[in-house]
This record gives C-alpha cells, structure tokens and sequence, in this order.
C-alpha cells in the first residue's frame, strides 16, 4: 500500500513529462521536415474538397490508385480548413492527427479515472498511449484514426456514465462520428451491445436500433446523392488495394506478435489485467472492449494494405486496464472489474 500520495503523484508526473516532452519533439519535427517526396493518396483526397469537388468522384466499380476507401469526416475537415488557407497542405493533415492524438490522452484520462476512481494513478494511461509504437508512428500521419479514436473515447465515456440507465443513448452519436470517420471504429458500439446484451436487456435493443438507424440513414442519402459510390468506396473498396485484394491469413499470426512486441508495456500490462479478471471471473465492459478490439485488430490487419493503426484502439482499452493493474499491485484495489 503506497500512503505517500503526494510522492507518487510527484513520481507518475515526472513520467509523464519524460515521455510526453520526446514525444511532442519527434512528431512535431516530423511534420516540420516530412520525408522528401513524401506524396500520400491523402492528398490528391483532399484536394478534391478544396477544389470543390466531390469527395467520392464516379471512379467506376475497380479499385484503382487515388481511390478513396475510408469515411469522410476527416477528410472533409482538413479539406475545408485548407480551403480556407487557399491550398492543400500536408502540414495541415499532419498537424490535424497531432492535435487529435494529443486530444486523445485527456478523455482516455478521464475515462480511467472514472473507472479506476483515482485521479493519481490514472495519470499512467495517458502514458502508456504515447509509450505505445502504434500511437508514436501514427500521431502525424495525415489519416482519420486518431479523430475516430477521440470520438470512441468519449463515446466511452458516456457509456460508462450511464452503463444502467438510457442515458448510455447519448453515447449513440460519438460512435456514429467515430464510424464515420473511419469504419474500423465500429468496436465500441459492438463492446456496448455486448455487454448490454450480457448485463442490462432491457436498454440492448434501444442502443442498437437507434445505433443502425444513426449509421443507415444518413449512408442511404450519400449513398444517393453519390450515385452509389459512397457504398462502392466505404464497403467494397475497403477490401481491396493496389496491393492485392482479399485477406493474407498467413501473415496475420506474426503481424499480431510483431505488434504486441513493438506495444509491450500497454499491451504487456493490460494482458495481464484481462487474464487476472477471467481467472478472477470478473468480466466487464472493458474487458469484452479489450477481446473485441483485439479480434478487430486481428481481422483487419490481414487486409493488404494495413499498418499498425488498427491497433489504437486495442492500445488505449490496454493502457486503461494497465492502470487498473498498477492501482492493485500498489495494494488500492480489490477488484479489477465493473
């Protein structure tokens, strides 16, 4: 039992500082000095809104290069910030992931602090993200995961919030923005029907019919008004690349130890949580959030074309739970599980 509050509170900041101050140095030098020729497909996406342009152009039904095959809302607000700049910018895209992926830390924060019930030792989640390779190496790539992340953590949230009463439907909008602003975000809301399912029947079928209706409706009328190809980009091409199409089930076994090996510390610690509380037979929302993020994860990382952004999600639940398991080794908790 640690009783010298004010000393590890002193300790974990000074840790947060160690890593939080490298961290903020490298991407923004990342962005200052972008590898030479560096000319991502984001681009020539954005472009397109800056020029006025749909997002989604009548490109035929074959994925081809410059094609693109993710939601829209990032790509939207970058496009519209650099019409207002009056050019495309890379830096933009970049910096917009920055800002994202630091926004990230402070509802991952408090989403641990309502869980663990300790503002001190909630500090280290924050830590173990930015600890995390997946999180330093995509913090400025100019792509939607870190907004759709932010979304899903408030999303979160709420529904930790409001977990045995209707209230948890106000968490039904963050998770349609985070969906679409990247599809793989569809995590949450299936860890949330789950354990409603599991837990509270009564408040199941409200969320997911209101969930289905906030994500048909408005894909029904893009889908519309695009002729068809907002279903072509966000559901067919998804699967394809100019890599190959279909899933690589061979390289999905070292594609996951290679990620766990390069994530340790986040991954490490909240493995061992997770076991802890099945052994333990304390099973809750973050630990159906940590299985289904990691057979998501799992799933999408065989498609050609896939990088290690598939496995924020994963890291953040991961990193939630690593606190948990620190605040029992300092001898402050008796239970791991909601």
């Amino acid at each position: 039992m640690i009783k010298n509050r004010k000393l590890l509170l002193v300790v974990i900041i000074i840790g947060f500082l160690a890593v939080f101050i490298p961290f903020l140095r490298t991407e923004i030098l990342s962005i200052i000095h972008p590898p030479i020729g560096w000319n991502p497909s984001q681009l020539s996406w954005v472009s397109r809104v800056t020029n006025g342009q749909p997002l989604y152009l009548s490109e035929g039904k074959t994925f081809v290069e410059g094609m693109i095959p993710y939601s829209p809302m990032f790509y939207l607000l970058w496009g519209y910030l650099d019409k207002i700049l009056g050019y495309t910018s890379l830096v933009m895209g970049m910096s917009l992931a920055l800002f994202f992926t630091l926004l990230c830390c402070v509802p991952l924060y408090i989403l641990t602090v309502k869980v663990t019930k300790d503002k001190v030792v909630s500090i280290i989640a924050p830590i173990l993200f930015l600890t995390a390779y997946n999180v330093i190496s995509w913090a400025t790539s100019p792509s939607s995961d870190t907004l759709a992340l932010l979304f899903t953590l408030i999303g979160m949230i709420i529904v930790w919030q409001y977990s045995s009463s209707k209230g948890i439907l106000w968490s039904i909008p963050l998770f349609t923005l985070a969906v679409y602003t990247k599809q793989a975000y569809i995590v949450a809301p299936l860890t949330v029907g789950i354990y409603l399912l599991w837990k509270n029947k009564k408040i199941v079928i409200p969320f997911s019919v209101g969930f289905i209706i906030s994500i048909l409706v408005p894909f029904f009328i893009v889908n519309y008004y695009t002729h068809g190809q907002f279903f072509l980009h966000v559901i067919v091409f998804p699967t394809e690349s100019t890599e190959g199409k279909g899933m690589i089930w061979s390289s999905v076994p070292n594609s996951i130890l290679l990620m766990f090996g390069l994530n340790l510390v986040p991954l490490l610690t909240g493995l061992g949580c997770w076991i802890y509380n099945l052994f333990k037979k304390q099973v809750g929302l973050l630990e159906i959030w940590f299985l289904v993020a990691f057979l998501v994860m799992a799933l999408l990382i065989g498609k050609p074309g896939s990088a290690w952004n598939y496995g924020l999600e994963w890291v953040s639940v991961s990193s939630i739970l690593g606190c948990l398991l620190v605040k029992s080794v300092l001898g402050q908790s008796k239970s791991f599980s909601r």
